[in-house]
């Protein structure tokens, strides 16, 4: 039986070159990327970098950064087995003799439970297609009404637009023009429902940058001009919708979700494992055979000594967990009963008028609402 020989490196104040291809290689995410978090700042002379490798080979590289006695991770939305959390904390605090609390948002952590003191709360989720082989196997795990409502949707807008051309490009071939359409069209979605959208021109930047080095953008056009589109990330084998938007002229054709199966089946034919809606539970992600994989906020304590200490932390993230909880639980319920959902909408409406002319803070839809 081979000996698995696990050492540990830690670059202080650094992201090694290597890095970035490692973590693209072992968590397939961009929210786990060197990239995006460059992009958003995250990557200065504070950030470190934890590397462990058994037998020679990389099993883990978090970036962190310390601050008043606490490390934040900046990997999101990554799987991550116990023991190597538990070895990753176990190092920190060896390393960093001031450092009390080790934080870990968005992660899916498997393979029982942490030795040391922690807390741990759902604060999002990631609705996951795991992709089959072919296109028609795909449809073939569709419900029957979704078969039937695409099938239906699809003859219709192909029979009055005959011309209709569903393109996909990669990469740099993506128009420029043609991602700021898609934004635009998104933005004007939720002034329409009296949101504005967190998409401004510094985060559209950001979009294209991505798109050229990692993108897919799936278009429709009809009678030559860009009525729907989906703009994604590629990272390894794993799709990430980021944008999804259609012209309201064209509602009736159900153009958005079309937009999105056509976008799968080109995920499919290019060998992709995975396409991540990510987060916002709108019903077509599940309607199209999303799963929802639940994500959390982890806060791992020296030990109880130093839980006791930052009670008021402790605090806080019992609070938190506890709104969450609430709020999943009430969202998943409105999901189940539709009808439950039409009162809610309407309830919404009516009590949301005075609210609307006082300015309170609403919350506002993903970029991949399609409703």
């Amino acid at each position: 039986m081979q000996c698995q020989e696990v050492t540990i490196s830690l670059y202080e104040g650094a992201v090694p070159g290597f890095a970035s291809v490692e973590m693209d290689r072992l968590y397939q995410n961009p929210f786990s990327s060197l990239l995006h978090h460059a992009q958003h700042g995250s990557i200065d002379a504070m950030t470190s970098t934890y590397v462990a490798r058994m037998n020679g080979r990389v099993t883990t590289a978090l970036m962190f950064r310390r601050e008043k006695g606490v490390v934040r991770v900046l990997n999101e939305q990554l799987q991550i087995d116990a023991g190597e959390m538990e070895r990753f904390a176990r190092h920190v605090y060896a390393a960093y003799p001031d450092v009390n609390i080790i934080e870990f948002h968005a992660v899916a952590v498997h393979g029982g439970r942490l030795s040391l003191p922690y807390q741990r709360f759902h604060c999002t989720e990631d609705i996951v297609l795991e992709l089959p082989s072919d296109a028609g196997a795909y449809r073939a795990r569709l419900g029957k009404s979704t078969r039937s409502y695409i099938s239906r949707y699809m003859n219709k807008l192909r029979r009055e637009f005959p011309d209709m051309v569903h393109e996909v490009r990669e990469g740099g071939q993506a128009a420029e023009a043609d991602l700021r359409a898609i934004i635009a069209m998104n933005a004007a979605r939720m002034e329409g429902k009296q949101h504005e959208s967190y998409i401004d021109e510094a985060e559209t930047g950001r979009i294209i940058e991505m798109v050229r080095r990692h993108g897919l953008v799936s278009t429709v056009r009809l009678r030559g001009r860009l009525c729907a589109g989906a703009i994604n990330v590629r990272v390894g084998g794993n799709y990430f919708l980021k944008v999804i938007a259609h012209d309201p002229a064209y509602d009736e054709y159900r153009l958005g979700t079309l937009c999105c199966f056509l976008t799968i089946c080109a995920c499919i034919e290019r060998g992709g494992r995975e396409y991540h809606f990510l987060w916002g539970r709108y019903e077509y992600k599940y309607r199209l055979a999303g799963v929802q994989r639940d994500l959390d906020h982890i806060a791992v304590y020296r030990s109880r000594r130093q839980a006791l200490r930052n009670g008021r932390l402790v605090l806080r993230n019992a609070l938190t967990g506890c709104s969450l909880e609430a709020r999943s639980w009430l969202t998943t319920m409105l999901r189940e009963h539709a009808s439950l959902v039409s009162a809610w909408r309407r309830t919404k409406h009516v009590l949301g008028k005075p609210r609307q002319a006082g300015g309170a803070c609403r919350v506002r839809p993903q970029p991949n609402d399609l409703r």
